[in-house]
């Protein structure tokens, strides 16, 4: 067994060269050693994890066939699983910076394999979280890792794939990955840097896939839109039931052939209720997760804030008046987080005021980003009861927008977004 210590040291001249070996059975045999290695070390450093996930990178890139490289991504995604708590998110940051370093690297055939490996990533990443019960910490430096790196818009050598990409799949991995709903406070956490991208960015194209990927999306959950019954497997049956054979000698024949006609029902029967339960399951989470007046309210502070991108306001006033009807009926209702109970200890985490440090690499950073600038407003709740926190909410005046207009043009230059009203299905992005 070789020493992986060592290697750490030697990059390239060692383990690397074993993660990128030819062999196939070299590499397994490295990645296993890896993961046991990492499974009770905790004092890497930055630039040492640089140089494991440099070597990991083209271990991927070696894997040629899919089933190898969904095995190959799983593994390495599961290692947020095993590693030390304190270390996953250095770990998660190196991978990042590799991928962003290397993307333009990337071929057109090798880009789409990427794409799911950094999926994989995302989705253990959220894993994780959900191990460490979404604790503030933890989420906080998710946060800041994607805030500051994937999703940064003011970061010129971030390529738009990546960020277009994190957007296009976000809830989706988020919805395969969790089990139960999450703190309310910590899911307002996690849209922070969508939220920060339609209130700073000028990327239109990013701010695009923001609004309907994320916050349009939403909406469609949260409002618990109707089924459309599907009636065809009925008819299917009663035209099978309508045919009837004189002759005795097929009677048996067609006795088999609807047997197997009826499994097959059946099983589309049972599949299509395995669709509509989980369907209900993400309806439940959502509804559970999200805090709709406080969404609304920070959306409509962001208005008002100074250091708004000023083209982005009609954006962040047409999002904010979607949720405008389901926060004002929640408070009128008086609806509090007394179903969720469980959560009322790490929800008390994050209303303790956030430390705003100054210790980026870049310093660039603090100058350059607003929303870091900015001082965040938190909730002090003494009394740890929610009715005040929801008198808190109300008092922020929940009010329909004056300029409620049906459709909403967001211009940047000679750039038109032309956004949908409630009733339409999709954002045509006009040039």
């Amino acid at each position: 067994m070789f020493n992986i210590a060592e290697m750490v040291e030697k990059n390239s001249n060692g383990f690397g060269k074993k993660l990128a070996s030819a062999d196939k059975k070299t590499r397994d045999n490295a990645v296993k050693s890896l993961s046991k290695f990492l499974s009770h070390k905790k004092n890497l450093t930055d630039l040492e994890l640089l140089k494991l996930w440099k070597g990991l990178f083209y271990c991927y890139w070696m894997s040629d066939k899919q089933l190898i490289q969904q095995q190959l991504a799983n593994q390495l995604g599961s290692l947020l699983l095993k590693i030390p708590n304190e270390m996953v998110f250095k770990f998660v940051k190196a991978f990042w910076k590799i991928i962003i370093s290397e993307w333009n690297g990337l071929d057109r055939l090798r880009i789409d394999k990427f794409y799911y490996l950094m999926r994989r990533i995302h989705f253990y990443t959220f894993k994780f979280l959900e191990k460490v019960s979404w604790r503030k910490q933890y989420v906080l430096e998710y946060v800041d890792l994607y805030d500051t790196g994937p999703l940064s818009f003011l970061n010129d050598k971030t390529p738009h794939g990546i960020h277009y990409h994190i957007c296009e799949v976000f809830f989706e991995i988020l919805e395969d990955a969790i089990e139960k709903p999450i703190p309310k406070k910590a899911f307002q956490k996690l849209l922070e840097p969508f939220i920060d991208i339609v209130t700073f960015s000028f990327d239109y194209i990013l701010i695009e896939h923001a609004t309907s990927e994320i916050f349009l999306y939403l909406y469609k959950q949260l409002s618990n839109g109707d089924d459309d019954d599907d009636d065809d497997d009925d008819d299917y049956i009663e035209e099978e039931e309508e045919d009837d054979d004189d002759d005795d000698d097929d009677d048996s024949d067609n006795h088999k052939e609807n047997e197997d006609e009826n499994e097959m029902l059946n099983d589309s029967e049972k599949d299509e209720n395995e669709i509509n339960d989980k369907s209900e399951k993400i309806r439940n989470i959502y509804s559970k997760s999200v805090d709709i007046p406080e969404l609304y309210c920070q959306l409509i502070d962001l208005t008002e804030e100074p250091t708004t991108n000023p083209s982005n306001i009609e954006i962040l006033n047409y999002i904010a008046d979607l949720f405008y009807s389901m926060a004002n009926e929640k408070l009128e209702n008086n609806e509090s987080d007394s179903d969720n109970e469980e959560y009322d200890e790490i929800n008390a985490e994050y209303d303790e005021p956030d430390i705003i440090t100054t210790g980026y690499e870049n310093k660039e950073n603090i100058i350059n980003k607003p929303s870091i600038l900015k001082v965040k407003k938190t909730i002090i709740n003494n009394d740890n009861d929610v009715t005040k926190v929801l008198k808190k909410v109300k008092n922020k005046k929940i009010k329909k927008n004056k300029t409620n207009k049906k459709n909403v043009h967001w211009n940047l230059g000679t750039n038109k977004i032309k956004l949908f009203d409630k009733n339409d299905k999709i954002i045509d992005l006009i040039k």
